[in-house]
Parts: C-alpha cells; structure tokens; sequence
C-alpha cells in the first residue's frame, strides 16, 4: 500500500513538472503573427483541381483541353497523355475572391477569357480578364458589368466576346487589337464600345453566338431563352431588344 503511494506521488510531481516546463517554454517563444490577407499565401498544388470545374474547351488542334475550375486556376491538359501541362492563376484573395465561373477560347486559340467572382468582392468592378494562352500572361481586362459573370462564348471570327452577368444583361465586347481597333477606357474605367443588350429580369446563366456570328442567344434564371439579331457592324452600338422565348 505504501508502494502504491509513493508511485501515485512520483507520478504527480512529474506530471506538474513537465506541466510547469511547458508553460515557462511557451513564455520564452516569441510570438508569431498572423499572416494578412494581403500577404502571399503558401498552398500545397495537388496537380490536379481541388475544387469544381465549372468550364472545360479544346484547343483548334484538340491537343489541349483547357479547364476553369472554382479553385482558382486555369489548367491546360495533354490531351493524349492526360498529364498536366501548365496551371494558370490570376488575382485572387480570401474567401471566394478569385472564384471562376466561365471560360472562353478565341477560334484561333491565342486568347483565353474568363471571368467569376472577383478580387476585392467588386469593390474593383467585374472585369473579364484576357490571356495570351501561349505565355499564360494576362494582356487585358474588360471591365463595364457591375455583378458577377457567369458566361463568357467568343464569336466565330474571334472578334467579338459575349457575356452574361447576374446584373442581368448581356454585354458585347470587341477583342483588343481586332479589327484593326484598340478598345479605349472610359473615364471611370470602363471598357468602351461594349454593346449592352437588355431585357432579361433575372440573372444570365449562359450565352452563345450563332454560327455566322450574326446573333447571339442567352439563358436567364427569369425562365427565357432571348435571341439577339446583331447589327452588321458591331462597332459602337449600345442597346438592342431581343425577341423571347419561353417554355
């Protein structure tokens, strides 16, 4: 019995004193801070999307398939060994800032748009952001939405780039350097010549122009689908009206 004491009474004292050991330990550590939302973040690249592809296209040659995922990358697959080719990533912040939703590829192949949730929450507008997808480096950005973009499809010719917002239009974009035309800024830092087209009562969840490049249509959570005629020279028109349909 006595044994049995003297062991529970060991083992107390050692208990409290690594108990004090620790504490004075961690007293002497210097603090480490918090990291700010503005400092770079380390993440682990598991080579493959960690979170939902929302847009997949090929490249013209179908070698490539290029995916647009909601963790904020861009990646560019071999599509003959399915190995990963290069990863993509724009601005992005806490949270969903730098969320994408939708992609699109120029016929040619040469420019990448997408766009989702952006960096700021807004605060820095909505833009749509441009890539040169031989380099991976942003060349653009279009800026006149004022919510989230849901749909980007390049016209035929590579021209012209349509989008669909959850401020519920539909907008026009003439490409950089196409053309023959720069797209200049507006004073507050709009993209000029955007051509907006109006009606939908709801958000755009999709748009797509015709195979001839002369109409575009769009999908709305308001239950239509709406078909836009375009003018033949899209250059500096604002607003059209489109014929609806629904179920």
């Amino acid at each position: 019995m006595k044994r049995l004491m003297f062991l529970l009474v060991l083992c107390s004292c050692i208990l409290i004193s690594c108990h004090q050991a620790i504490k004075e330990f961690l007293l002497i550590q210097p603090s480490i801070p918090s990291s700010s939302a503005d400092e770079p973040q380390l993440v682990i690249d598991p080579q493959g999307h960690s979170d939902m592809v929302m847009d997949v296209m090929f490249t013209p040659d179908g070698s490539t398939l290029i995916s647009v995922s909601r963790d904020k990358t861009i990646r560019l697959w071999n599509v003959e060994t399915g190995e990963l080719i290069k990863t993509i990533r724009g601005q992005i912040g806490q949270g969903p800032e730098g969320t994408l939703y939708a992609g699109a590829l120029s016929s040619d192949g040469t420019i990448l748009a997408v766009s989702g949730y952006p960096y700021g929450a807004g605060r820095y507008g909505h833009p749509i952001h441009l890539y040169d997808l031989a380099s991976g480096k942003q060349i653009d950005l279009l800026k006149g939405h004022e919510r989230v973009i849901y749909a980007l499809d390049f016209s035929p010719d590579g021209k012209w780039l349509a989008s669909g917002s959850a401020d519920n239009t539909v907008r026009i974009w003439q490409i950089p350097g196409s053309a023959g035309v720069s797209p200049a800024s507006n004073a507050d830092g709009t993209s000029a010549l955007p051509g907006v087209l109006k009606g939908h009562t709801n958000r755009v969840y999709d748009v797509a122009f015709s195979p001839d490049g002369t109409k575009v249509v769009s999908a709305s959570y308001d239950g239509t689908l709406r078909l836009w005629e375009l003018p033949q020279d899209l250059t500096g028109f604002q607003n059209l009206s489109g014929l609806e349909y629904t179920e």
